[in-house]
């Protein structure tokens, strides 16, 4: 009987142990699903690179955007200049002008001033305007080849504080576009229109787009003499005159093939006759000629000896077809008109030959004049002497 009682208690204690093991394997089995359920399946490890984005933004270590906290809530507001090189050397100036806004508009958003951040540019609006188009009304510094002005408007995605109008248009505001070499700035309106003459870029000698016409800045010797300078100031760029003839109100000079005319410009002079300059009673240079012994360098790189055909590929001619007795239109306006470029050429028959005069929009002239040709064989018709004058 004791053998039967034993193995039956024994056996008892092999089961309540194994059902102890069943429980806290199955404890155990809880415990790491509650675990599994609790921990997101996507969480990175605690060494992923996750970790640092979800930092506490107070301690710096945040990468979330931060909200501008400028004064500026407007793009025409900023005035520091922009600039565009072309490397290609033939970019339209619309497209020119493109690139400047939307640097423009970068600029002014990255600037610690603004009081917004542009996040993308949906479209620009820019209108473009150049010395042949009457701007009176809207620009105050005259314009040239090499200058324009832009008035323009743009839609942009953004956060923070930009003004802009109820159809979401920002307004850019005026500025100007200067051309010097193959490098455009862009300046803002009032900062361009104040800067004092001297501090103007101005035009580099040399350098020309055979797409555009002449221009008022071309009017000027290479030597750096310009219609309009005093006689005392053309000396002094000139140095000594080889020969000086004065009358009572005109003044002659020659040097190195130039002959330079100047005209006293007094009280007795009127509208008709003063050619726009001072009544102060200075000689003014207001006639320059070239002749065939100026080794100068004239403008767009034409010299004496040039041939006709080549000059014309320095502008944009409409009609080069060599016409006698006509006086044929090259390029602007269709007729002789003030305030408006225009380029003629002309058969004079005293050379028996031609003459080219371009004149920009206000009263700076321009002449070629060519030798007379052999037969009908244009090659043989060659740049004799050039002619500045005012009007």
């Amino acid at each position: 009987m004791r053998t039967t009682f034993g193995s039956a208690g024994s056996s008892r204690v092999k089961n309540t142990i194994l059902s102890v093991l069943a429980v806290l394997l199955f404890t155990a089995a809880l415990v790491c699903v509650i675990i599994a359920l609790v921990r997101s399946p996507d969480a990175p490890d605690n060494g992923g690179s996750s970790a640092s984005q979800n930092k506490d933004p107070d301690n710096g270590d945040s990468k979330l955007p931060t909200t501008p906290t400028g004064s500026i809530k407007s793009i025409s507001e900023y005035t520091l200049n922009v600039t565009y090189t072309d490397d290609s050397g033939n970019a339209d100036i619309d497209t020119v002008v493109d690139a400047l806004l939307r640097q423009l508009i970068s600029d002014a958003s990255a600037s610690e001033d603004t009081a917004y951040t542009v996040n993308a540019i949906k479209s620009l609006t820019p209108a473009v305007f150049n010395y042949t188009q009457d701007t009176s009304s809207i620009c105050a510094a005259p314009l040239s080849a090499n200058v324009w002005f832009v008035s323009s408007r743009a839609q942009v995605e953004y956060t923070g504080n930009l003004n802009a109008d109820a159809s979401g248009d920002v307004f850019l505001g005026g500025r100007y576009v200067v051309k010097t070499g193959s490098t455009y700035t862009l300046y803002e309106q009032a900062v361009y229109e104040a800067m004092e003459p001297e501090e103007i870029p101005t035009f580099v000698w040399g350098e020309y787009d055979a797409s555009t016409t002449i221009g008022k800045e071309e009017m000027t010797l290479s030597c750096g003499v310009k219609l309009g300078m005093t006689y005392e100031a053309v000396e002094t760029r000139m140095g000594n005159f080889a020969a000086v003839d004065t009358s009572s109100r005109v003044k002659t000079a020659q040097k190195a093939g130039y002959t330079f005319t100047f005209t006293l410009i007094d009280d007795s002079n009127n509208s008709a006759d003063d050619y726009g300059l001072p009544h102060d009673g200075n000689y003014y240079l207001t006639y320059v000629t070239a002749d065939s012994t100026c080794a100068d360098e004239f403008p767009r790189g034409i010299k004496i000896g040039d041939n006709i055909t080549d000059v014309f590929t320095k502008f944009p001619t409409a009609n080069t077809k060599l016409q006698k007795w006509a006086e044929q239109r090259l390029y602007g306006a269709y007729e002789n008109t003030s305030g408006k470029v225009y380029c003629f050429m002309e058969y004079r028959t005293l050379l028996a030959s031609y003459r080219i005069v371009a004149q920009d929009t206000g009263r700076e002239h321009i002449a070629i004049v060519f030798t007379k040709g052999g037969g009908e064989d244009p090659t043989q018709i060659n740049v004799d002497s050039f002619e500045w004058y005012l009007e």
